[in-house]
């Protein structure tokens, strides 16, 4: 688990690196240089299924089409391939190739090295592998400058590295706040070298993924809501709104218990949750939540439950404030301010300031964490993400705040 803070996933973790903010890409790039060093990575794969092998023109830093190479031209200009397809080049059994992008069979490729072409107009261009080019990049990336870089123990980076390498198939998982930085997609490509070197793509549990939107809670659900012994009848939430489906019971659902999710507002087709409780097919609707939020109002019964109405601090950060734990204090930079009560949290980063849910601008006179950050736009998004929905989005460059205590 890689966070700043101990969280409830770090607490379950095998190993726990409290790395420091924004600092992901360069825990990746020094662990791929590890597996690289030690030959941990899956050479056939990166040979047949990535473009590793491809030759890259040192001149200009582009991949070498075989179009511009003049023993391939000939060739390249016979090939017929989509429009979208590109014919590149790679080295195999001691000669110039042209890789074919259609056909997935062994290529036996080389994987690194460094050679001269000639090119079709007579001139000559030095090129080299993608995987000759990464290992000169990764070469700035030792441990001792990733552990400056990010605040990790040395030793922990180079463990955990070889653990990944030697426990295939891993699954990269990062949260959004990855992606929403302006420059979170080096982070993304930094990390996906990890499962890329070891051959974990295309398989089960292999990969990488990101997820948002996971609240957290502080109760064991299950204990709870399940009397001992008893057994889960799952009904899936759009089966619960059509009205069928394969677990539906026969008498239909006739109270609705939830918390901290708004389906009200803001899960699938929530006009259709109101029809049925405006029908008075729901007969019952209890919700326990710490905000009066769209689904407390369509509710017979509210519990308001009290929850993460804190920010979480440093000890050392704290007592050089004069900040005690349950203070009342005020986060703040030139662009805004909001506040929330201290908790010191001894498994907070120094430096960091951590909100895990904050509460509505209506509760705090107007403010809110939300003005602390600045609406960057990120051209990437406005490219690749859907309008109107993600494009473009909010991102950061820095969140930096300062916190003084306002009473105790």
């Amino acid at each position: 688990m890689v966070d700043p803070d101990f969280c409830s996933t770090a607490a379950k973790a095998d190993e726990w690196l409290p790395i420091k903010a924004d600092t992901d890409a360069a825990l990746a790039l020094g662990m791929a240089r590890i597996i690289i060093e030690r030959k941990l990575y899956d050479a056939d794969f990166l040979r047949d299924f990535t473009d590793f092998p491809i030759l890259v023109r040192q001149d200009n830093g582009k991949r070498l089409l075989a179009g511009d190479v003049g023993a391939l031209a000939t060739e390249a200009g016979s090939r017929t391939i989509p429009e979208y397809r590109r014919l590149f080049v790679i080295r195999s059994g001691g000669d110039f190739r042209i890789l074919d992008p259609e056909n997935l069979a062994a290529t036996r490729a080389e994987l690194e090295g460094e050679f001269e072409v000639t090119l079709a107009d007579g001139s000559s261009v030095k090129v080299e592998t993608v995987f000759t080019a990464l290992q000169k990049l990764l070469v700035e990336y030792d441990l001792d400058k990733v552990a400056a870089i990010t605040g990790l123990d040395p030793l922990q980076i180079e463990r955990v590295a070889v653990d990944a390498a030697g426990n295939t198939p891993l699954h990269v998982i990062y949260g959004a706040s990855n992606y929403q930085w302006y420059n979170g997609d080096l982070k993304g490509r930094a990390l996906s070298l990890l499962p890329v070197l070891t051959g974990s793509i295309g398989r089960s549990g292999a990969g990488i993924s990101t997820y948002a939107g996971q609240y957290r809670i502080r109760f064991d659900l299950r204990s709870w809501w399940f009397p001992e012994g008893g057994k889960l009848n799952w009904v899936a939430y759009l089966h619960f709104l059509q009205g069928k489906g394969p677990n539906y019971p026969q008498n239909g659902i006739k109270a609705m218990v939830g918390a901290w999710g708004n389906p009200f507002d803001q899960h699938n087709m929530s006009n259709i949750l109101k029809d049925r409780a405006a029908s008075g097919e729901l007969e019952f609707i209890m919700t326990t939540d710490f905000r009066m939020t769209t689904s407390c109002l369509w509710s017979d019964v509210v519990f308001p439950a009290p929850s993460w109405y804190e920010v979480f601090l440093n000890a050392g950060d704290a007592a050089t404030r004069g900040i005690k734990d349950g203070d009342l204090v005020q986060i703040h930079n030139d662009r805004g301010k909001t506040r929330a009560y201290a908790i010191l949290d001894p498994g907070c980063s120094a430096g960091t300031a951590i909100f895990e849910e904050g509460w509505w601008s209506r509760y705090l006179a107007g403010e809110g964490y939300n003005s602390l950050t600045f609406p960057w736009i990120k051209p990437l998004h406005e490219v690749y993400f859907v309008p109107g929905m993600w494009s473009p989005t909010t991102v950061w460059n820095e969140c930096l705040v300062d916190v003084r205590r306002m009473s105790a």
